[in-house]
């Protein structure tokens, strides 16, 4: 049996999980805003840290034979100073305050992502380098990390299939880390890990089922849809905040 937070819970990441099966990243920027209206901000990035190396698993286990493997060393190499800087924003910035900040983040970013029109020119060091660490901090102080990373993959020109594949396993082990980081400062509360079995298990069952559409669907009309949401879900953000 459900309560109303677990039914939000395990809906939202159901969703998140099948942008996330269908784009590679979304899941996170789809999830945390819904959560937030049930959750503290803090619990509901929590939340997302807890459950994306689960949902990544999957998503790996499916595109395991398009990741890139030298392709994930310049990213995380970033990710690890950034993870530690997101660490200490996520610690020291009142509710309200974070919650104004990922509302900001998610509404600029399809302002953005119309403005920029980024070209394919191929792998770069120092721009995955710089991806990964911007990835750090938003994916531990805000559970939305998959923006810079994906930026990447589009300067670097990946085809579908392997921005799946190696955003993935990048994903799975920056959000590994970013795990260990937190379970170290003792943030993970019983009130989360219970919540992180519903959301991790909704979040799997999402990819499979976006395993099969993912290939039907048009990629230009997903990404629309998918800044559609994540402008929808910062400004969710916003309101709560300013409501709160």
């Amino acid at each position: 049996f459900m309560d109303t937070v677990t039914l939000a819970v395990f809906l939202s990441w159901l969703c998140g999980g099948f942008v996330a099966g269908v784009t590679s990243m979304g899941a996170a920027l789809f999830a945390v805003p819904i959560t937030a209206f049930f959750l503290p901000m803090q619990d509901a990035v929590l939340l997302s840290c807890l459950s994306l190396p689960f949902m990544m698993i999957a998503i790996v286990g499916l595109n395991v034979r398009a990741c890139r493997l030298k392709s994930i060393l310049p990213l995380l190499a970033g990710t690890v100073p950034g993870s530690v800087a997101g660490l200490w924003i996520l610690e020291a910035l009142p509710d309200k305050t974070l919650r104004i900040c990922v509302g900001l983040i998610l509404v600029l970013f399809p302002v953005w992502h119309a403005a920029a029109r980024i070209k394919p020119r191929g792998e770069n060091w120092r721009a995955a380098l710089a991806a990964g660490f911007v990835a750090g901090v938003l994916g531990t102080a805000a559970a939305v990390d998959g923006a810079p990373a994906a930026a990447y993959g589009l300067y670097a020109g990946w085809p579908p299939s392997v921005m799946l594949g190696t955003l993935g396993l990048y994903y799975l082990l920056r959000s590994a880390f970013q795990c260990f980081l937190q379970g170290y400062a003792g943030l993970y509360t019983d009130t989360v890990l219970h919540y992180a079995v519903w959301s991790a298990s909704a979040a799997i069952l999402g990819v499979i089922l976006a395993h099969p559409v993912a290939r039907h669907l048009s990629i230009d009309m997903m990404r629309r849809f998918l800044l559609t949401v994540i402008g929808l879900g910062g400004l969710s953000c916003l309101l709560k905040a300013l409501l709160g």
